[in-house]
């Protein structure tokens, strides 16, 4: 038999003999590897077929993957974000014949919509790392739709009309105790408690969704959304999820909050479920082929959208003061700069940006004083400021480029350094909306002009350098979305009308 790894816009029908073919993206082509007898693999007209590829190649990130397709009739499987379309054999064709496609999916994203103190205060829109966290993902996904019914507890497994009953401004959001409601309850789809799956992702910063807990592997429907960076938690609290739409909402939760974690108003959702996912070749052929359009100084940028940075709290401890107050002064404080906009002449808010010091440093000093204007005059007579300077591209669903104050079309621009500098790392990746990152013109071509993404482009890792992420604002950067169209040209000016440094 024949699997094959491929991209959504190269999805077709296989049929082939004992081998398997592995798509690997690092490769011009495929490569192709016999089944090994450490494989184990059987097919029978209606029994499973059960491939476990031990072979190691360190170039397919899927060679290690365990596989159990039941031939029984078509069926889509889903299991660690590769989807499976396995059509069963029929009695005429060869026993040890299958067909079968296979891609990667998307992970799923589900919704809160959230009432303060009776009133309807918007929608949040949630990723599930499905990628890496699926159990947890899964827990979390279903206790939003509510499918599993009854819990051990004889309450519906289900987030609907529970609360947020701890919020902490500065830290974190807790809810999912749908049982008691207090911190003290809750449950999972598979039980009481279950364990901590992996702590792959970080608690980078707002918007990072985790699981709360009680001590390690005590996971139940307990959950919190952060609101500012506490990358000590990571470790001990599984990231499973990210906002994508709604920081707005949380940061409006969090108005209500106090440091004894009381809510001065009841903080509820009202409803929640599955946002419905792609789910047409064609949808995600698109997806693929947009993918494809690189981005670069003079013509397209094309970058992902992951922003969030992440704090975490227990369902029955507390975290110690003394102890958040140690780790935050053992970290390096990243600084962070603002953009005031204004649309068409008129003042549309200010952008917080971190940047990543911690990470890249020499990408981040760049930005920083581009922002304050402190290096005075550049090679090309012009000063080395961002003030003034426009969004010249902005393309909604993918990003709003800027940062060419010297010919303000893209062509221009330059940096602290000179003209241009060299890719610093690429240890950051392009995960989401909100996320800062270097447009350039291919490899080594970093000069000053950036671009903030409005959705996920992962496709960009390894090619931009990712040095911040927005912080607050991102009403802003939709609002500047909004006058962008599918040229790139905006429908009204966007300036940078002052910039600077806050911390």
């Amino acid at each position: 038999m024949e699997i094959k790894f491929a991209p959504a816009d190269q999805i077709q029908r296989i049929k082939g003999p004992n081998q398997a073919t592995l798509w690997d993206s690092n490769l011009p082509l495929y490569t192709t590897t016999p089944l090994q007898e450490s494989d184990a693999y059987s097919t029978a007209p209606t029994g499973p077929l059960s491939i476990h590829h031990s072979n190691p190649l360190n170039t397919c990130p899927y060679s290690t993957k365990i596989f159990n397709i039941s031939t029984a009739g078509d069926i889509i499987y889903k299991l660690l974000g590769v989807c499976i379309q396995h059509s069963a054999p029929q009695l005429n064709q060869e026993p040890h014949t299958i067909n079968t496609y296979i891609h990667t999916m998307p992970n799923p994203r589900v919704y809160f919509d959230i009432t303060v103190g009776g009133h309807p205060a918007g929608r949040i829109v949630m990723e599930l790392f499905a990628d890496t966290t699926p159990r947890t993902a899964e827990n979390f996904r279903s206790l939003c739709t509510g499918e599993r019914g009854l819990g051990r507890s004889g309450k519906p497994l289900h987030y609907k009309g529970s609360t947020f009953h701890r919020v902490i401004p500065g830290f974190m959001c807790q809810g999912g105790d749908f049982t008691a409601g207090n911190g003290t309850g809750g449950e999972s789809i598979y039980g009481s408690k279950f364990e901590d799956e992996n702590f792959i992702r970080k608690h980078t910063g707002p918007g990072i969704l985790s699981m709360a807990n009680a001590g390690p592997n005590t996971n139940g429907s307990q959950f919190f959304i952060c609101t500012a960076k506490t990358t000590w938690l990571d470790g001990k609290h599984v990231v499973f999820g990210q906002i994508v739409d709604g920081l707005d909402v949380v940061k409006a939760v969090e108005k209500v909050g106090s440091p004894s974690g009381r809510t001065e108003k009841p903080v509820v959702i009202a409803d929640c479920g599955l946002v419905d996912a792609l789910d047409s070749d064609d949808e995600l052929r698109a997806e693929v082929d947009n993918s494809l359009s690189p981005i670069d100084v003079v013509s397209d940028s094309h970058t992902p959208l992951d922003a969030i940075l992440t704090k975490l709290t227990s369902n029955t401890t507390e975290l110690n003061p003394s102890e958040m107050a140690n780790s935050q002064s053992e970290q390096v404080l990243n600084p962070r700069v603002y953009f005031d906009i204004t649309i068409g002449g008129q003042p549309a808010g200010r952008v917080v940006m971190e940047l990543f010091v911690d990470t890249t440093p020499y990408t981040a000093e760049n930005f920083r004083a581009l922002c304050t204007g402190e290096k005075g005059i550049g090679c090309s007579g012009i000063p080395l400021h961002f003030k003034g300077s426009t969004f010249h591209r902005v393309i909604p669903g993918f990003m709003c480029q800027g940062g060419d104050f010297t010919a303000g079309n893209g062509s221009g621009g330059e940096s602290i350094y000179g003209p241009e500098f060299d890719d610093e790392n690429f240890i950051n990746k392009h995960t989401g909306a909100g996320i800062l990152s270097m447009a350039n013109a291919g490899p080594n071509t970093n000069g000053s002009q950036f671009f903030i993404c409005t959705a996920k482009t992962s496709w960009l890792d390894g090619k931009h350098v990712v040095f911040g992420q927005v912080v607050e604002g991102l009403d802003v950067v939709k609002a500047v979305e909004k006058v962008g169209t599918s040229s790139g040209e905006t429908t009204k000016p966007v300036v940078i009308d002052d910039c600077g440094q806050l911390s």
